[in-house]
């Protein structure tokens, strides 16, 4: 999974992997073949990679069927047309066969799509934001689906998104983009816990900062000494989740219920602690705490660590 902002090189990443783009420097190897680099170059055709395009690109000319034939110039009679149908029934569009890209939906157009890009048996499926066509309902569901029919395919994909949650519930591991460099990579759990810097903590999801002095493996700070989940020293940024925050109602609070936003699963309450320190807390929406309320604060687990001088 490539994740990053738009127009931070995703796309380009990608386009150079199929081999659309030549790079003016370094190497791309697939499977152990040197790809591209120095005087080595293997034709976008020779490289063994399916594509789903952001528009999918399905011919409007033609059928379902006859858009993922097109991917199968290698098979010819019973082998191809048992192709087809396997892709078919894999997508789940066994009944739309003859239907054309018009008369479809952009779920099923996508499925084609994707049908189209997995009938060779590529080494590597490449997704470029595949789900931005599609309104937000339709998205939800198909990214479940799009990964059901990966893992069934048994296939590897590089998925290009600008979207956090889709990483997080697409992906096995996720490389973190930034003005055309990959800053961080690994696990959804691991980013989103353990983030390398302040840049990519933000832009994996909401966070809370509060200044603490740092003392090996603990932080001093507001809400008392913690633990990092890695040693630092000296005056730092401190970075907890606001689910890490756990409340409790109590006259003798540290905390001032400030707000309070329902959002169907959880609640995100707005904090004022002593000295005026603003903190957002996520809570279940079954817990009772209002407007006005004071409340103790608590954090869940460790927490990270960035030098006070860098940017959040």
């Amino acid at each position: 999974m490539l994740l990053g902002s738009s127009g931070c090189g995703k796309t380009t990443l990608l386009r150079l992997a199929a081999g659309l783009e030549r790079p003016e420097s370094g190497e791309i190897w697939i499977n152990g073949a040197l790809a591209a680099g120095g005087s080595a170059w293997i034709p976008p055709e020779q490289r063994q990679i399916g594509m789903v395009f952001q528009d999918y690109a399905l011919f409007p000319h033609l059928t379902a069927k006859q858009n993922i034939a097109f991917a199968l110039n290698g098979l010819r009679g019973r082998a191809r047309a048992e192709r087809i149908a396997e892709m078919l029934a894999l997508v789940g569009l066994h009944g739309h066969a003859d239907r054309y890209p018009y008369q479809l939906s952009g779920g099923q157009q996508q499925r084609v799509a994707l049908a189209r890009a997995l009938a060779p048996a590529p080494l590597i499926v490449l997704l470029d934001e595949p789900f931005s066509n599609l309104d937000a309902g339709l998205r939800k569901t198909m990214r479940e689906e799009v990964r059901r029919i990966l893992i069934e395919a048994g296939a590897t994909a590089i998925f290009v998104t600008h979207d956090q949650e889709e990483a997080m519930r697409i992906g096995d591991e996720i490389a973190i983009m930034h003005a055309g460099k990959v800053v961080q990579v690994g696990k959804p759990d691991a980013l989103y816990r353990h983030p390398a810097s302040a840049q990519v903590a933000d832009f994996l999801g909401d966070t809370n900062y509060l200044l603490g002095q740092a003392q090996g493996d603990r932080v001093v700070t507001a809400l008392g000494v913690l633990p990092l989940a890695r040693p630092a020293r000296g005056e730092v940024n401190v970075m907890i989740r606001p689910e890490a925050l756990a409340l409790s109602p109590s006259p003798d609070g540290t905390a001032i219920v400030t707000d309070s936003r329902y959002y169907g699963q959880y609640r995100l309450i707005t904090l004022r602690h002593a000295d005026n320190l603003i903190l957002q807390a996520r809570v279940w929406a079954q817990v009772e705490i209002d407007i006005g309320d004071r409340v103790s604060v608590s954090v869940q687990g460790d927490v990270v660590a960035f030098a006070a001088s860098e940017e959040s």
